[in-house]
């Protein structure tokens, strides 16, 4: 539990997922951002089970997931990442959370904002490959470097904001 590359982490945060979680005492809810605590740690009490992933409903939305690693099957992620775009009363919001590149799966809160500031032109999308590099903290390890997680990054967050532009109805 609590790994920095779960594949299933990033889409949960892109989602705005909350976890029931149960144990003995009760039941509780945890947003997925408030899950992870460091590299295999998270703020689950002894005891307790997450018992239920909760999505909320989101009216107009799409969102994309892409997984890099070293194998097409069973691989750990060297680097992963989803977006969710949105769009509810006129505005468009997108979200943007990425694993394997700090020692727990993030949220990249700066960079969402950026990308639902308002038109996502070139300027604002190179605002946003900036700053995202800024949200991550990734490290040399068996699976890849820290230089070819940031590349690979910013490579992600542009292919994925391309794939999915233009399918918010």
């Amino acid at each position: 539990a609590g790994s920095p590359s779960s594949d299933c982490a990033a889409p949960l945060l892109a989602m705005g997922a909350c976890l029931r979680i149960r144990s003995a005492e009760g039941t509780r809810e945890l947003p997925v951002e408030e899950l992870f605590a460091g590299v295999g740690k998270t703020y689950l009490a002894p005891g307790e089970l997450i018992t239920e992933i909760v999505l909320p409903k989101k009216e107009r939305c799409v969102s994309a997931f892409r997984k890099v690693g070293k194998r097409s099957a069973l691989a750990i992620s060297c680097i992963n990442m989803a977006v969710a775009r949105e769009s509810a009363g006129g505005k468009e919001t997108v979200t943007v959370a990425v694993g394997a590149a700090a020692p727990t799966p993030r949220l990249c809160k700066r960079t969402s904002e950026i990308l639902s500031a308002g038109v996502l032109d070139e300027a604002c999308l190179d605002e946003a490959c900036q700053t995202i590099l800024t949200e991550i903290a990734p490290i040399d390890d068996r699976w890849a470097t820290a230089e070819y997680r940031r590349m690979v990054c910013v490579n992600l967050l542009k292919d994925i904001l391309k794939e999915t532009e233009g399918k918010v109805l």
